[in-house]
């Protein structure tokens, strides 16, 4: 078997490598219960749509799609839907008999605040509890008044780590004895050379293991993180984030918002680490592509 970052559903199986977060989803489901409406939020590979999809199951709707949002909005609050493209996956009886509802989404875009905020009371009147998985980078635009009294915001932060280590371990069981070992090996240096999100491990254990020397890959990554640090913080972050998502260029909207740094700033400092040949940088059409100049790197697929 192999590493896998696809989000984990609500599966058995997977329920048992969900480490570090099942503390966040029973205050989640607690203040549920007390009438909350929550806003998980969390960088790229925090695990938002994981900790949504354990929700899920005990959830009277799942939207993952835009119409499906519309077709939520038109037939509670009244506003007029797409024509033509509205499913029947939420119809009102859906909700009917169920004394506190509660509405998963995904991922919503942007542009739909607007038309939600403008029905906040009418969501609080009709009884309905939202849960809403997005992007730290989303925050500003969910938390604008009025609909910033409507959320309880909960972040998805880094892992601690022993748990880092824990989720780690529990992957490897999965994997081949050889594999499984190897991976095992890595884990500290996969630890100090990552962001420690659950998505940047998993990935990072992944890229490790296709390289030709495994454990001198995660080594060398967590040397390289030590001899960034030399040169500053928002260096040492930059690496540590460009080992768990891969080729990213200073125009990549993920990695600036990740780094929390502008264009310009994050430019200079990949120039500063390709010039301390720590990452190494590859023209794709106009940008230039930077990534860690590890021990036996494997050939990156981005992630971002």
């Amino acid at each position: 078997m192999s590493l896998s970052s696809r989000p984990l559903s609500s599966s058995p199986a997977d329920r048992a490598l969900l480490v570090g977060r099942t503390d966040v989803l029973s205050g989640l489901s607690r203040r549920l219960g007390h009438g909350a409406n929550l806003l998980v939020h969390g960088r790229a590979g925090a695990g938002v749509t994981t900790l949504l999809n354990q929700l899920a199951p005990d959830a009277t709707v799942v939207v993952r799609d835009t119409t499906d949002i519309l077709d939520l909005l038109s037939r509670i609050g009244g506003i007029r839907p797409r024509p033509d493209d509205v499913p029947e996956v939420l119809a009102e009886e859906v909700l009917a008999g169920h004394d506190h509802p509660v509405v998963v989404v995904h991922d919503p875009p942007a542009d739909l605040v607007p038309a939600f905020a403008g029905l906040r009371d009418t969501w609080w009147n009709h009884g309905l509890r939202w849960v809403i998985g997005i992007r730290d980078r989303d925050m500003p635009v969910w938390t604008q008044r009025p609909i910033d009294t409507f959320f309880d915001p909960v972040a998805l932060t880094e892992l601690p780590d022993d748990v880092a280590h824990d989720l780690l371990d529990r992957r490897a069981d999965r994997l081949d004895q050889a594999d499984a070992r190897m991976l095992r090996t890595a884990i500290p240096d996969l630890i100090a050379a990552t962001d420690r999100l659950p998505g940047s491990l998993v990935r990072a254990g992944r890229a490790a293991l296709s390289a030709d020397d495994p454990t001198g890959w995660a080594h060398d990554a967590a040397a390289a993180i030590t001899k960034a640090a030399t040169l500053g913080d928002t260096h040492a972050l930059t690496l540590r984030t460009l080992t768990a998502i891969g080729p990213s260029s200073a125009s990549d909207a993920d990695l600036q918002d990740r780094v929390g740094v502008t264009r310009g700033r994050l430019a200079q400092v990949l120039g500063d680490l390709a010039d301390a040949d720590l990452v190494t940088a590859s023209r794709d059409g106009l940008r230039l592509l930077y990534q860690p100049h590890h021990h036996g790197s494997p050939t990156w697929t981005s992630t971002t």
